[in-house]
């Protein structure tokens, strides 16, 4: 591994590439059965625990297991008899330390953002849903401007380096990309003034992501003019999938704060979790403060009315509230449970099937 490494980082000095370094893991092996061949004891699970500790130390863009279920040569981690689940469980535990290490999380600045909001939920020390979501990407750069930036994919966001010179410890070193605005407009953002111009996407804005009558983000594009709501107003619209509006939604919500600079009044519930306080990780220590801060740093301002729609969530079709931010569009299920009936639509994960045609990577 550390050869290899050595190797990939003198070819891309040299060539002036990036090209990712992939660490291997393994088990163990012994093949001495069939090819009389090689053999590398287990050690009960120590040696696997040391391939993946190694790989972490070179923080690789990903890692491939060798391997599920090669009896043959002695690898496998499939569970059986002389080791029961044992490799799973490491696997489990390696795994999630690498999703959450610089590895997984490829800027130490956006570990700390993710960190601060999403860690106590994956630890289950907080009831409240996920702001980022887990690593879709690597740290990556992508073309703006005339250079690049460095960015990744988490399946909620984008988080962006603009400024690699900046102040790190200003609460905008780290921005979150303007998703909502690109997929509803179709206007892809290549610098501060220059765009590359596609279709609106055709993915469903919030549920299932084979819905055929859920609305999408360019069913959204339909409402970005749409006249605000007064403050105090309760919401019944209902929005389908062709950008028909109409009266017909369960109500019992209503429009609470207007925003003078998009000229769109955020509904009670999402104005509520914006301005909410929760258990974060501060300092390296966990506390109550608020989630949000900036209040519109996550999501940017509203550049939509909320509306009600007839959305299938896990197969099963619910009313769901949805209201577009610049950044982030924000759901609202009466049906779920507390802490979790406001949510993040999954736009990291939509935004980079309608940029790259693929679901991750």
């Amino acid at each position: 591994m550390a050869s290899y490494a050595a190797r990939l980082s003198a070819y891309n000095a040299s060539h002036g590439t990036r090209k990712p370094f992939v660490a291997t893991v393994m088990p163990g092996y012994d093949d001495r059965a069939v090819r009389g061949g090689h053999f590398r004891d287990r050690e009960n699970g120590a040696y696997y625990c040391a391939t993946w500790d190694a790989a972490l130390r070179y923080q690789p863009e990903a890692i491939i297991i060798t391997s599920w279920n090669e009896w043959f040569e002695g690898s496998q981690i499939e569970p059986n008899r002389s080791y029961g689940s044992l490799y799973l469980e490491i696997t489990r535990e390696k795994a999630r330390e690498y999703r959450l290490s610089p590895a997984g999380i490829g800027e130490p600045a956006f570990l700390g953002v993710w960190q601060r909001t999403d860690r106590p939920v994956l630890e289950g020390r907080a009831s409240q849903s996920w702001i980022w979501g887990f690593p879709l990407t690597g740290g990556r750069y992508e073309p703006y401007g005339g250079g690049e930036r460095l960015v990744q994919y988490f399946g909620k966001g984008r988080m962006e380096v603009n400024d690699p010179a900046g102040d790190r410890t200003s609460p905008w070193f780290v921005t979150s990309g303007l998703l909502t605005r690109e997929l509803i407009t179709g206007r892809l953002q290549l610098g501060p003034d220059r765009f590359e111009v596609r279709a609106p996407a055709t993915i469903p804005i919030a549920g299932d992501v084979d819905d055929p009558n859920a609305p999408t983000y360019a069913t959204f594009a339909r409402l970005l003019d749409r006249l605000p709501r007064a403050v105090g107003e309760d919401i019944t619209e209902v929005v389908d999938r062709r950008g028909q509006v109409g009266p017909g939604g369960p109500g019992g919500v209503v429009a609470a704060y207007f925003v003078p600079e998009t000229g769109h009044t955020i509904a009670a519930p999402f104005w509520d979790f914006l301005n909410s306080t929760g258990t974060v990780m501060q300092d390296g220590r966990l506390r109550q403060a608020k989630l949000f801060d900036p209040t519109f740093f996550v999501t940017g301002l509203p550049i939509t009315e909320a509306y009600w729609a007839r959305v299938r969530v896990g197969g099963q079709e619910r009313w769901v509230l949805i209201q577009a931010f610049e950044r982030r569009v924000l759901t609202y299920t009466p049906d779920n449970p507390p802490g979790w009936q406001v949510e993040m639509g999954n736009i990291g994960l939509h935004y980079y099937t309608w940029r790259y045609g693929a679901r991750g990577g």
